[in-house]
């Protein structure tokens, strides 16, 4: 190459390299400032995300739990509003193991049940990883502290046991509210009478209306709906009248839980119940059971309900709850010989886990040692 060409290729490298480096430099500034946006909107994003997958049961319970922090962080001054904590990554920043130990102590001293510590711990941790490393959180806690922090846990086994008996030696309640350590045990002789039950409230101060006269029906299809077919009661609040066909002798039903169909053959008492109860309707569509408001009727109404007809057929140490009917459901199905999946798919569980606990609880374990004479 002579000196004219290596002129020639000097002076267009340079024409190319300058303009090349101008142009760059906007552009990654750009890109990088919108980056920066990005993640800061995307740290929103997280909550708002992971909050919108969650059924409104477990929002609920998150804002329950959520409040108590909030609580716990104002005794001291530090003011952290719920729908801060639940909404805003910023509000966690400055989080550490310590604090939710702290939590913890505040909570066992406070007398909440382990169960209910337990959870909330488990909800700190939830929102502790929102606002974690990216990219499955805001960014705002780091990765060691995050580690440090779900470290923290609450109580389970011997040490559950013995915290409480510890508590209980202080003079320390275990458990605050109504809320029951264990179900309510159910025998068949009572079963059979909750099912026939038709006892209606105590006479009103006032002229009776339409509504007061299904109670005794309404109660007696509910008790069996959740005795004969294991039904939550967030699954008998779902149901609709089409959800009943008698001359099908079927039963559909929806689990929210589960977000599953299920459909059961109509058992004996079950179905008779629910041709008196449809007989004495004006209705042919809508919600089975409605309030007085003419309204669905609530979880709230039926806990309510099966505790009042419980207290007064007998049921006064120990208040009646539905869950306590699924229970004896359960426990009754596999003592008479049905198998755990059939136990699974009545129940609508979506593993065979929760059957396996009553089958475990259920055996009676019988042997005899053969001794040679």
């Amino acid at each position: 190459m002579n000196n004219n060409e290596q002129e020639r290729a000097l002076s267009l490298s340079t024409s190319d390299i300058i303009p090349f480096t101008l142009m760059h430099d906007p552009y990654d500034d750009a890109l990088s400032s919108a980056s920066r946006a990005a993640n800061r909107a995307f740290g929103h994003d997280v909550f708002a995300t992971y909050r919108a997958s969650c059924r409104p049961n477990t929002l609920l319970r998150h804002g329950y739990d959520l409040r108590a922090f909030s609580a716990f962080l104002a005794s001291f001054g530090v003011q952290r509003p719920a729908e801060a904590l639940s909404s805003d990554p910023m509000a966690w920043r400055g989080m550490t193991y310590g604090m939710l130990a702290a939590f913890r102590r505040w909570l066992e001293e406070k007398g909440e049940a382990i169960g209910t510590i337990k959870a909330r711990v488990a909800t700190i941790h939830q929102y502790c990883k929102l606002a974690g490393p990216p990219p499955q959180g805001a960014g705002v806690l780091d990765g060691l502290e995050l580690s440090a922090i779900l470290n923290v846990k609450g109580y389970t086994g011997k040490i559950a046991r013995n915290l409480d008996q510890e508590r209980t030696r202080q003079g320390i309640p275990t458990r605050i509210g109504r809320k029951k350590a264990t179900f309510t045990p159910i025998t068949s002789q009572q079963a059979e009478k909750l099912k026939r039950t038709t006892m209606p409230s105590p006479p009103p101060q006032r002229i009776p209306r339409d509504h007061d006269q299904l109670l005794a029906a309404r109660d007696s299809l509910m008790f069996c709906l959740f005795i004969e077919h294991a039904l939550r009661c967030s699954e008998l609040v779902a149901l609709d009248i089409e959800s009943i066909d008698l001359g099908r002798h079927r039963l559909s039903i929806y689990s929210e839980k589960t977000h599953t169909h299920n459909v059961h053959r109509l058992q004996e008492h079950a179905e008779a119940a629910a041709q008196v109860y449809l007989g004495q309707l004006s209705r042919s569509s809508g919600p089975l059971f409605e309030g007085y408001s003419g309204r669905r009727i609530t979880t709230r109404a039926i806990n309510k309900r099966v505790g009042l007809i419980g207290e007064l057929l007998g049921f006064q140490e120990r208040r009646l709850s539905p869950h306590d009917l699924r229970h004896f459901f359960t426990f009754d199905a596999l003592e008479h010989g049905l198998s755990l999946d059939q136990v699974q798919a009545i129940g609508g569980w979506t593993s065979p886990y929760m059957p396996l606990l009553y089958a475990k609880r259920s055996v009676v374990r019988e042997w005899k040692i053969e001794r040679e004479r």
